[in-house]
């Protein structure tokens, strides 16, 4: 309750009005609720559901991209007003359990670099309304009301208002960037000056696939390590069959634009994604004028003294200079035989 009174200021003093008196019934609380991942596609809908609602999902391949689509329950004394807030996605490795109190963990935003990192479709637009699927997330018999499709921090309910009682509902784009093989890692919502949420019903948790280096092994024994420098399995000491993975065929987003192999027109004859796909070139900067005539050889592998693929990318990383950087490249695989 407030107390509140009008005054004037006169030669002979101040005088003051009756007291009055006002009160605020409440305020609007944001709640984290429900989610549900799918696979990706590419545009502004998504694949198969990968789980069913509000359950934990474990990647099929290391690098893989996918959906999280998530509610948001607005509840209290008043609606959402369109961009009434902004809110930001943040990520931890998972300590115990993904559990609303964050006990353990330490979150950090999303990013284009990160373990879980935002995605790029080269058919979808960060921050444009998405297609509600019949597998979508629901609470209860809330109505839903659809925002944005979202591939960066800083998102907003920029579609339409959300009113008490209802829930607004996002799609987000990501995918594993890491290293790491079985990693889990949870996921939520903050405002974005890092506040949390009023409260916290649901915590996505993914946990990633088992890390595949680009060499090594033999036949389907790919190289598996948790971490570039720890013992790869599959081969023996200059064991198995190297092979070198272009640019344009290696998993990798080389050059930081978040697209990917053929996501990339710098892959595609004329730098366009209309011209042929050419997964023999070995370039992500620089696009094909026509398709080239062949992929570079394989090299000798070497399963067991460390993951020969994980510094075949550092290199690629390094040395966009070709010659300089093939002589590079065959030191390196020499080193492994």
């Amino acid at each position: 309750m407030y107390y509140y009174r009008g005054y004037v200021v006169h030669p002979n003093g101040i005088v003051y009005s009756p007291d009055a008196t006002f009160s605020t019934s409440g305020s609007t609380t944001y709640n984290q609720i429900d989610y549900k991942f799918f696979s990706n596609k590419n545009g502004l809908d998504v694949m198969n559901s990968l789980s069913s609602q509000n359950t934990a999902v474990t990647l099929n391949n290391s690098n893989d991209s996918f959906r999280l689509r998530m509610l948001m329950n607005v509840s209290g004394s008043g609606s959402l007003a369109v961009g009434g807030q902004k809110f930001k996605l943040q990520y931890a490795p998972k300590v115990g359990t993904c559990d609303a109190g964050f006990a353990g963990e330490n979150y950090s935003d999303i990013t284009k670099d990160t373990p879980i990192a935002f995605y790029k479709n080269p058919s979808a637009n960060d921050k444009i309304g998405f297609v509600s699927n019949a597998a979508d997330p629901i609470h209860s018999t809330d109505t839903i009301v659809s925002q944005s499709y979202v591939e960066s921090n800083i998102f907003t309910n920029s579609i339409a208002p959300v009113p008490a009682g209802q829930d607004a509902k996002w799609d987000f784009s990501l995918y594993d960037k890491g290293v790491s093989s079985g990693a889990t890692y949870c996921i939520r919502m903050v405002f974005l000056d890092g506040r949390l949420l009023s409260s916290y019903s649901a915590i996505p948790e993914i946990t990633t696939a088992t890390y595949k280096s680009r060499g090594g092994g033999i036949g389907g024994n790919i190289e598996s390590v948790a971490t570039p420098n720890a013992p790869a399995v599959g081969g023996n000491n200059g064991g198995g069959q190297g092979t070198y993975f272009t640019q344009c065929n290696d998993g990798v987003d080389n050059n930081n634009n978040q697209l990917i192999d053929t996501a990339d027109p710098n892959c595609h004859a004329g730098g366009t994604l209309q011209g042929q796909y050419d997964p023999a070139h070995d370039s992500e900067s620089v696009p094909p004028s026509t398709p080239s005539s062949g992929g570079l050889g394989g090299g000798g592998g070497g399963g067991g003294n460390g993951d020969l693929g994980y510094w075949i990318d550092k290199m690629n990383s390094i040395f966009n200079f070709s010659s300089f950087k093939d002589y590079m490249l065959g030191s390196v695989i020499n080193a492994f035989k």
